[in-house]
């Protein structure tokens, strides 16, 4: 390389440590910090060695000058044997300089590859940079969703009627709106028809039939439409209250109470097809809604094909 493309070459690296240096001021992650460390004691070897480079051109230069002044001084008149001793010792000077220059320029020659070599480790250092300002997107990502995943909440629930009800609900994931804004996935804990039963094969991703499962995979909901989680007050319950009790297929049916005895409920269902029963504490709670008396006395059938979802 010439005398202007070092100092150029030089002028690059120096603008590009200075970079380095205002990026490692800016509080980075350590991860990232390491990496610009590493750049930056890269760039600065690169600087000495082009440097090296530069000086070794302008000694070559200025001897190249020195010998071409030398000989056209030289005295024409004077005998070859008396000009000897002092060529002889010119040659040996400049031939041991020229070693020197040699050595400096074998030392200095992979400046061009470590030109290349340092371009590459900036694209292989932004492509790092890049991944790892994805990786972290994603892992924030997971633990937002890990975060939320369990929680309870008051979830929105459409009946097929088009009554907007707050069911207790379950937060299984996370997962955008059509719209592109933040929602959730819920299990709603109180199901009232089969279509709303969570699927028992769904958080372990076993479901065989997706989206045609007649039991619920959840239901995606907005964030901005959650309420919190209400415990239900079983001290409001007694003797010839209506209720909401769990039956064995797991569905909850609107019921009115005929005995209580040591935490057991004795509970009378709404419809004529189901017996009376003997529940505890926890399969049994207050109406959802004050209107629940004949709501729930709906067939299966009526259950699968009910479209109350919640929105989303």
């Amino acid at each position: 390389m010439d005398e202007e493309s070092l100092e150029v070459a030089i002028q690059t690296y120096s603008a590009q440590l200075q970079q380095v240096e205002l990026a490692l001021g800016a509080g980075l992650d350590p991860s990232q910090q390491s990496d610009l460390i590493q750049l930056q004691e890269d760039l600065k070897q690169l600087i000495e060695l082009t440097e090296s480079s530069l000086v070794s051109v302008k000694k070559s230069k200025l001897l190249a000058t020195l010998d071409t002044n030398a000989a056209s001084s030289s005295p024409v008149g004077l005998p070859e044997r008396d000009a000897k001793p002092d060529s002889s010792a010119q040659d040996e000077e400049y031939a041991a300089f020229k070693e020197a220059i040699a050595e400096l320029g074998t030392d200095a020659n992979p400046s061009a590859d470590n030109n290349e070599a340092s371009s590459r480790r900036d694209e292989e250092t932004d492509d790092k940079n890049e991944s790892k300002y994805s990786e972290g997107e994603e892992e924030s990502d997971r633990e937002e969703e890990e975060e939320l995943s369990g929680m309870k909440v008051k979830a929105p629930y459409y009946s097929s009627w088009g009554t907007l009800e707050y069911h207790n609900a379950m937060i299984v994931g996370t997962e955008d709106l059509e719209d592109g804004s933040a929602g959730v996935r819920v299990l709603y804990l109180y199901p009232t028809h089969k279509s709303l039963k969570p699927c028992p094969f769904f958080l372990d991703d076993k479901c065989r039939f997706k989206e045609n499962c007649r039991f619920s995979h959840g239901q995606v909901v907005s964030v901005e439409e959650l309420q919190p989680f209400q415990e239900p007050n079983l001290s409001a319950l007694e003797v010839g209250s209506a209720c909401l009790a769990k039956h064995s297929d797991g569905i909850w049916y609107t019921a009115k109470i005929t005995d209580i005895d040591s935490g057991y409920y004795t509970v009378k269902f709404d419809s004529l097809l189901l017996k009376e029963a003997v529940v505890e504490g926890d399969s049994v709670i207050p109406p959802l809604r004050s209107e629940d008396g004949a709501s729930s006395a709906e067939s299966d059938e009526d259950s699968v094909d009910d479209s109350g979802y919640a929105k989303g």
